[in-house]
Protein backbone atom coordinates (compact mmCIF):
# COMPACT_ATOMS: atom_id res chain seq x y z
CA UNK A 1 0.00 0.00 0.00
CA UNK A 2 0.81 3.33 -1.22
CA UNK A 3 2.34 5.81 1.68
CA UNK A 4 -0.01 8.55 3.12
CA UNK A 5 2.23 11.24 1.29
CA UNK A 6 2.12 9.51 -2.17
CA UNK A 7 -2.05 9.59 -1.82
CA UNK A 8 -2.16 12.89 -1.06
CA UNK A 9 0.29 13.86 -3.71
CA UNK A 10 -1.73 11.83 -6.73
CA UNK A 11 -5.00 13.08 -5.21
CA UNK A 12 -3.92 16.79 -5.34
CA UNK A 13 -2.47 15.61 -9.01
CA UNK A 14 -5.58 14.26 -9.95
CA UNK A 15 -7.52 18.10 -9.35
CA UNK A 16 -4.71 19.96 -11.11
CA UNK A 17 -5.39 17.22 -13.99
CA UNK A 18 -8.94 18.53 -13.58
CA UNK A 19 -8.77 21.88 -13.73
CA UNK A 20 -5.98 21.49 -16.83
CA UNK A 21 -8.91 19.51 -18.76
CA UNK A 22 -11.14 22.09 -18.03
CA UNK A 23 -9.05 25.01 -19.08
CA UNK A 24 -8.42 22.98 -22.23
CA UNK A 25 -12.19 23.17 -22.76
CA UNK A 26 -12.91 26.61 -22.01
CA UNK A 27 -10.32 27.05 -25.02
CA UNK A 28 -12.16 24.50 -27.32
CA UNK A 29 -15.39 26.42 -26.47
CA UNK A 30 -13.66 29.96 -27.35
CA UNK A 31 -12.96 28.80 -30.67
CA UNK A 32 -15.59 27.58 -31.68
CA UNK A 33 -17.80 30.08 -29.98
CA UNK A 34 -15.87 32.93 -32.03
CA UNK A 35 -16.31 30.88 -35.14
CA UNK A 36 -19.78 30.88 -34.58
CA UNK A 37 -20.38 34.44 -33.93
CA UNK A 38 -18.09 35.83 -36.10
CA UNK A 39 -18.94 33.55 -38.98
CA UNK A 40 -15.33 33.76 -39.89
CA UNK A 41 -14.37 33.52 -43.35
CA UNK A 42 -11.54 30.77 -43.18
CA UNK A 43 -9.18 29.36 -45.97
CA UNK A 44 -9.14 25.88 -44.18
CA UNK A 45 -6.83 24.10 -46.50
CA UNK A 46 -6.46 20.58 -46.76
CA UNK A 47 -8.83 20.29 -43.71
CA UNK A 48 -13.00 20.76 -44.27
CA UNK A 49 -15.04 22.71 -41.54
CA UNK A 50 -16.84 19.13 -40.94
CA UNK A 51 -13.14 17.45 -40.57
CA UNK A 52 -12.54 20.84 -37.84
CA UNK A 53 -15.35 20.59 -36.24
CA UNK A 54 -14.81 16.56 -35.99
CA UNK A 55 -11.62 16.97 -34.62
CA UNK A 56 -12.85 19.04 -32.05
CA UNK A 57 -15.61 17.20 -31.10
CA UNK A 58 -13.47 14.24 -30.60
CA UNK A 59 -11.32 16.58 -28.55
CA UNK A 60 -13.91 17.31 -26.20
CA UNK A 61 -15.25 13.66 -25.92
CA UNK A 62 -12.03 12.95 -24.84
CA UNK A 63 -11.64 14.55 -22.26
CA UNK A 64 -14.78 14.27 -20.64
CA UNK A 65 -14.40 10.59 -20.78
CA UNK A 66 -10.89 10.81 -18.90
CA UNK A 67 -12.38 12.76 -15.97
CA UNK A 68 -15.91 10.78 -15.73
CA UNK A 69 -13.39 7.37 -15.47
CA UNK A 70 -12.61 9.39 -12.15
CA UNK A 71 -9.12 8.85 -10.14
CA UNK A 72 -7.19 5.82 -8.86
CA UNK A 73 -9.71 4.22 -6.02
CA UNK A 74 -7.09 4.55 -3.77
CA UNK A 75 -6.80 8.67 -4.13
CA UNK A 76 -10.44 8.78 -3.39
CA UNK A 77 -9.83 9.50 0.01
CA UNK A 78 -7.79 12.20 -0.08
CA UNK A 79 -9.46 13.79 -2.72
CA UNK A 80 -11.08 17.78 -2.19
CA UNK A 81 -14.44 16.49 -3.20
CA UNK A 82 -15.83 19.76 -3.07
CA UNK A 83 -13.30 21.55 -5.27
CA UNK A 84 -13.36 18.45 -7.64
CA UNK A 85 -17.38 18.53 -8.34
CA UNK A 86 -16.76 22.06 -8.41
CA UNK A 87 -14.57 21.85 -11.20
CA UNK A 88 -16.08 19.16 -12.91
CA UNK A 89 -19.61 21.04 -12.83
CA UNK A 90 -17.67 23.77 -15.06
CA UNK A 91 -16.22 20.79 -17.49
CA UNK A 92 -19.68 19.40 -17.49
CA UNK A 93 -21.21 22.81 -19.02
CA UNK A 94 -18.42 23.52 -20.99
CA UNK A 95 -18.80 20.36 -22.68
CA UNK A 96 -22.34 20.82 -23.51
CA UNK A 97 -21.58 24.38 -24.54
CA UNK A 98 -19.08 22.89 -27.02
CA UNK A 99 -21.95 20.34 -28.53
CA UNK A 100 -23.98 23.17 -28.97
CA UNK A 101 -21.89 25.57 -31.19
CA UNK A 102 -20.97 21.99 -32.94
CA UNK A 103 -24.56 21.80 -33.85
CA UNK A 104 -24.94 25.46 -34.92
CA UNK A 105 -21.68 25.69 -36.87
CA UNK A 106 -22.59 22.40 -38.55
CA UNK A 107 -26.23 23.51 -39.30
CA UNK A 108 -24.28 26.23 -40.51
CA UNK A 109 -22.17 24.77 -42.87
CA UNK A 110 -24.12 22.77 -44.25
CA UNK A 111 -26.50 25.88 -45.07
CA UNK A 112 -23.35 27.17 -46.93
CA UNK A 113 -22.58 24.04 -48.72
CA UNK A 114 -26.48 24.14 -49.54
CA UNK A 115 -26.88 27.75 -50.80
CA UNK A 116 -23.34 27.46 -52.84
CA UNK A 117 -25.03 24.06 -54.85
CA UNK A 118 -28.18 26.33 -54.93
CA UNK A 119 -26.15 29.13 -56.36
CA UNK A 120 -23.53 26.63 -58.67
CA UNK A 121 -27.02 25.40 -60.35
CA UNK A 122 -28.92 28.40 -60.29
CA UNK A 123 -25.95 29.36 -62.58
CA UNK A 124 -26.22 26.83 -64.53
CA UNK A 125 -29.85 26.88 -65.51
CA UNK A 126 -29.69 30.08 -66.56
CA UNK A 127 -27.23 29.10 -69.16
CA UNK A 128 -28.56 26.08 -69.99
CA UNK A 129 -32.40 28.08 -70.75
CA UNK A 130 -29.88 30.62 -72.84
CA UNK A 131 -28.94 27.87 -74.86
CA UNK A 132 -32.66 26.13 -75.56
CA UNK A 133 -33.48 29.85 -76.22
CA UNK A 134 -30.89 30.28 -78.98
CA UNK A 135 -31.35 26.73 -80.05
CA UNK A 136 -35.30 26.99 -80.95
CA UNK A 137 -34.58 30.49 -82.31
CA UNK A 138 -32.18 28.82 -84.55
CA UNK A 139 -34.23 26.19 -85.56
CA UNK A 140 -37.89 27.63 -86.40
CA UNK A 141 -38.76 28.86 -90.09
CA UNK A 142 -41.98 30.91 -88.75
CA UNK A 143 -41.91 33.67 -85.99
CA UNK A 144 -42.03 31.76 -83.18
CA UNK A 145 -41.22 32.95 -79.54
CA UNK A 146 -40.67 30.37 -76.81
CA UNK A 147 -39.68 31.09 -73.40
CA UNK A 148 -38.87 28.36 -70.64
CA UNK A 149 -39.20 29.41 -66.68
CA UNK A 150 -36.84 27.53 -65.16
CA UNK A 151 -38.25 27.88 -61.89
CA UNK A 152 -41.76 26.96 -62.72
CA UNK A 153 -40.61 24.78 -65.43
CA UNK A 154 -44.14 26.29 -68.12
CA UNK A 155 -43.40 26.49 -71.69
CA UNK A 156 -45.40 29.15 -73.31
CA UNK A 157 -45.25 29.26 -76.92
CA UNK A 158 -46.72 32.06 -79.10
CA UNK A 159 -45.95 32.14 -82.85
CA UNK A 160 -47.16 34.55 -85.01
CA UNK A 161 -47.49 35.33 -88.83
CA UNK A 162 -44.44 36.60 -91.13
Amino acid sequence: MALVGELRSGAEEWIIILERSCTLLQEIVGVLSLQWQEKLEVDWGAISMAEWLGDLTQETLDIIWELEEGPDPQLEAYIDWGRADDVMGICNALFAKSRDLHFLLEEDWQEMVVDAKLTKTKGANDMDDAQVDTKIAATTPTATTTTISATSAAVITSTSEV
